[in-house]
């Protein structure tokens, strides 16, 4: 009798510390993994305004751990509709990510123009507000390229690998 009550009291704060431990892991079960990143991608989607640049660069070190080592370890066991649900996060984090760093001061005059975009931008509304958003980015352009390139180059290699992950689910 007193040796069951000592091992419950032993197994009892065991069995928290390694089910606490588990939440931080995302990529422990595939819908652990899924449920994680929507969760992750909500939180960031809440709170997005409010990230500064160290923060973000918290989120980038998460986001590249659902991108990369989950995505790995879970792709091939995912259905059509998981793999559009993970594709789709990854394209929300990386606009957020673009968008975040258009949000300084040198890019105030695009910030609805992304927001609208993010928000998701109709085709009526595009076609009315094309002049305005074309002059910005030349303006943008001639005045920050070097900025600009940095940043698209960083989405473009995301952009890359979210394509040959797409490629890689349509030849299964």
């Amino acid at each position: 009798m007193k040796l069951t009550v000592i091992l419950k009291i032993l197994l009892f704060p065991t069995l928290v510390l390694l089910l606490s431990s588990c939440q931080n892991e995302p990529c422990l079960a595939k819908w652990m993994y899924l449920n994680n990143y929507d969760n992750f991608m909500k939180n960031i989607e809440k709170k997005e305004a409010d990230l500064s640049e160290n923060d973000w660069k918290k989120m980038d070190e998460k986001y590249e751990s659902f991108s990369t080592i989950c995505n790995e370890k879970f792709w091939e066991d995912l259905s059509r509709e998981e793999k559009d649900r993970v594709i789709e996060n990854n394209m929300r984090y990386l606009i957020l990510r673009v968008k975040s760093k258009f949000s300084g001061s040198l890019f105030k005059d695009l910030e609805s123009e992304i927001n609208s975009f993010v928000n998701g931008l109709d085709k009526e509304k595009l076609d009315q507000n094309a002049d305005k958003i074309k002059k910005s980015w030349d303006d943008l352009k001639k005045n920050h390229a070097g900025e600009l390139e940095n940043a698209f180059s960083e989405m473009g290699k995301s952009l890359e690998e979210i394509g040959k992950q797409m490629g890689e689910s349509t030849e299964k």
